[in-house]
């Protein structure tokens, strides 16, 4: 006689719940400008034995599911529910979360789960997801392109032009990691796109597509202005500046009146000189943040593993504790304290220009590949793609 591997109905909320925050958390360690790398394994491991434990009673996990959905309704129980949708290939059941929850940020556990899901699973749903043809249910179609490297072929030009911004934006960001230098045309029309997200997609691809110098303007433009795009656009600036002219790029940031994004993209360029600037900087109260910043940047530090930050004003040297918002909760260099420490250091723990410009890259690699995130809000850490 077979004995039932269902779990109790108590432990199997427990594993539903316990999915949802899990998930959650690991949402916020890669959001974070500290995060923990061992930490962010751990929930990984965590979250995907507890998305394990739903198969053994996937009914019941779905009963629980929908009450938490109805009783909380935050991404985590969207996550859960989308997740057991997709491995029941229920299309109904994504249709009433896309209703539900479409136009919120909860939204992003819809897109999140693919990620998360079984592949098999997600290759069976995809022609549903096709076929149905709504704008959301070929975003979701696009994430499972994105979550497996599945080349949409022909349609991809559709994808990149149809009328949903959310859409446009995904199709880009597919376009750049499959390589696809057939629809560079697009690619570079929609560097034009009055939606910011797609505008910033378009400017991610045109890089990794290899036609930087077409979106020079509009890189130049954006990080010039207070837009949104403007940290991000100063970062690729450089990056896809060739080495000589890396440094003539950040002088036009710093002249043309933007020292901050000066400052903080100054870490992608080698020498001992470029390091003292930065150091420099930390004692000019509107620039110490973004230099703090870059240097945890340009050594690949983790700022709050270290004695070289302080959230404290106190710390900070004369005149600058001023310049700290009462509220604040970012780490500021302590500049007697980082100067000591390159003392002790020297350059030679420098990230050479070269190495750190490919480790962008393929950050940007990476950011693209990720479904439940748009780029034009990403703060992620130095490990990944530096929060500007």
């Amino acid at each position: 006689m077979r004995r039932d591997l269902r779990p109790y109905p108590h432990i199997l909320r427990m594993h539903v719940e316990e999915s949802s925050f899990l998930w959650l958390q690991w949402r916020d360690q890669q959001e974070s400008p500290a995060i923990d790398r061992n930490h962010t394994r751990a929930l990984e491991r965590r979250l995907g034995a507890n998305l394990a434990a739903l198969t053994l009673d996937p009914e019941g996990a779905h009963r629980i599911a929908s009450e938490n959905l109805e009783l909380y309704g935050g991404g985590g129980e969207v996550f859960v529910a989308s997740w057991l949708a997709i491995l029941d290939g229920s299309l109904a059941q994504q249709e009433d979360l896309f209703r539900r929850f479409g136009d919120g940020p909860a939204r992003n556990g819809i897109l999140g789960a693919v990620a998360w899901s079984d592949p098999v699973h997600v290759r069976q749903a995809l022609p549903g997801w096709v076929g149905r043809g709504s704008p959301e249910f070929l975003e979701l179609a696009v994430a499972a392109c994105l979550a497996l490297a599945i080349d949409p072929k022909a349609r991809l030009r559709d994808l990149i032009g149809a009328a949903s911004p959310r859409l446009r934006a995904a199709a880009l960001g597919l376009a750049a990691m499959l390589g696809r230098v057939d629809v560079a045309a697009q690619v570079l029309e929609a560097a034009d796109d009055s939606d910011p997200g797609v505008a910033a997609q378009a400017l991610h691809a045109a890089v990794l597509l290899g036609m930087p110098q077409a979106v020079l303007p509009h890189l130049t433009g954006h990080a010039l202005s207070d837009d949104p795009l403007s940290g991000r656009s100063a970062l690729l600036l450089v990056l896809a500046a060739p080495d000589r002219e890396a440094r003539d790029r950040i002088k036009i940031l710093w002249q043309a009146g933007a020292p901050a994004q000066a400052v903080r993209v100054a870490a992608l360029v080698d020498g001992e000189d470029v390091t003292q600037w930065i150091v420099r900087q930390m004692s000019v109260p509107d620039l110490m943040l973004a230099a703090g910043l870059a240097f945890a940047d340009r050594f690949a530090l983790e700022a709050a593993a270290t004695d070289l930050y302080t959230s404290e004003p106190k710390d900070l040297e004369s005149g600058l504790a001023s310049a700290v918002p009462e509220d604040s909760v970012d780490l500021y260099p302590i500049a007697g304290r980082v100067k000591e420490w390159l003392r002790t250091h020297g350059p030679r723990e420098v990230q050479p220009f070269r190495s750190n410009r490919l480790r962008m890259i393929r950050c940007l690699k990476d950011a693209l590949a990720a479904p439940d995130t748009p780029l034009v809000d990403w703060t992620l850490p130095t490990e990944r793609l530096p929060k500007l």
